[in-house]
């Protein structure tokens, strides 16, 4: 079957770019590969493989299928952050795994914590927190998490 249209990445490119991203902000902080919706179009396998012979470890994805597909074409151990949808049965499994994902909402964040004292594990959770957060908010948050 014939194509209309053919997108191609360079892996130089790509390279020199992570590159010119490192001399600008340094070794400390983390990049994020953005592999959400089959990064972009161009396939998770194929993006983790290029993006880990840049060195980046860190993936974001919008989904569990997506990060359960970053895992498994993981040739390194590398960090894997949801950032956006995900069911309540999904996260015992997530945490189990070390799979990082946000808490847009009271409810998700309570039941993230309490499962991961069920566990006995650690949950990486990175909390929303909309600029018009309101001061009750505030203290229902920081009650939650001390």
């Amino acid at each position: 079957m014939l194509h209309t249209s053919c997108l191609e990445i360079s892996t130089g490119a790509y390279f020199q770019n992570i590159e010119f991203i490192r001399s600008r902000i340094g070794t400390g902080p983390t990049i994020s590969s953005v592999v959400k919706g089959n990064a972009y179009g161009h396939g998770i396998a194929q993006m983790v493989t290029i993006a880990e012979k840049a060195g980046i470890h860190h993936f974001s994805t919008f989904c569990s299928d997506e990060a359960w597909e970053v895992l498994e074409n993981s040739s390194q151990k590398n960090e894997v952050m949801i950032m956006g949808v995900l069911h309540p049965e999904e996260i015992p499994d997530l945490i189990r795994n070390g799979i990082q994902f946000y808490a847009f909402g009271f409810e998700r964040l309570e039941h993230a914590i309490e499962t991961a004292k069920t566990l006995g594990l650690k949950a990486q959770i990175h909390v929303q927190v909309e600029t018009g957060f309101e001061w009750a908010e505030r203290k229902k948050l920081l009650k939650i998490l001390h």
